[in-house]
């Protein structure tokens, strides 16, 4: 990651933009201004570099990948609307997963590694983008496909046990809360929830090919 250190570490711009809120920064970019594009980008460097270290890439070069990330980062930029009131940082974070994911899957050069179905982006995070009502169409044609393939799962994958699991799970329920409500025990939640990540990674390689 030597090479994103040194990009990192050339992008300069007046530090008065560093009091600009996210959405801010992205009207100021949507009117030509290449300070405020300069500080998004800075600003969001390190969340590119954790959604790239979330994927295991086989032939393809981090620093390809890497453009791919910054192409999702100006889509989310161009067609973000603050009108619907959702967080940019979640937009941008859907839309440039959606752009490495949409670019490999043409080369067929990647994996999903085993932690990237956890609560920190695929189970809280996908949940909560595909029950989202927000009318923003680019979001909701994501949003569609995204829920189709974890409907499906879920019906042919799951069963009724587990899908009582993750649900609550996917609610913010913690361990305990989730055993007390289905009268199991903990370990049997965590049983339950290590099956659904284990058919979770299943089900999406099998959409990627």
């Amino acid at each position: 990651m030597n090479s994103f250190l040194f990009l990192y570490n050339s992008i300069e711009y007046d530090d008065k933009y560093d009091v600009c809120s996210d959405i801010e920064l992205v009207e100021k970019i949507n009117q030509g201004n290449d300070q405020a594009e300069k500080c998004l980008f800075k600003r969001y460097f390190y969340l590119i570099r954790k959604i790239i270290s979330s994927f295991y890439i086989m032939g393809c070069g981090k620093d390809d990948v890497f453009q791919e990330s910054m192409i999702g980062l100006l889509k989310a930029i161009k067609r973000y609307d603050k009108k619907y009131n959702k967080s940019f940082k979640r937009y941008a974070e859907l839309c440039i997963r959606r752009q490495i994911i949409s670019a490999l899957r043409k080369f067929k050069k990647y994996e999903i590694p085993t932690n990237c179905f956890t609560v920190s982006y695929s189970e809280n995070e996908f949940l909560e983008q595909v029950s989202d009502d927000s009318p923003n169409p680019e979001d909701l044609l994501i949003v569609k496909e995204e829920k189709d393939i974890f409907v499906e799962f879920a019906s042919s994958h799951l069963s009724d046990y587990e899908k009582s699991v993750i649900n609550k799970y996917c609610q913010g329920k913690s361990y305990k809360e989730i055993a007390e409500a289905l009268n199991k025990d903990l370990k049997s939640v965590d049983n339950a929830l290590q099956r659904v990540k284990k058919k979770a990674r299943l089900c999406f390689l099998e959409n990627t090919e």
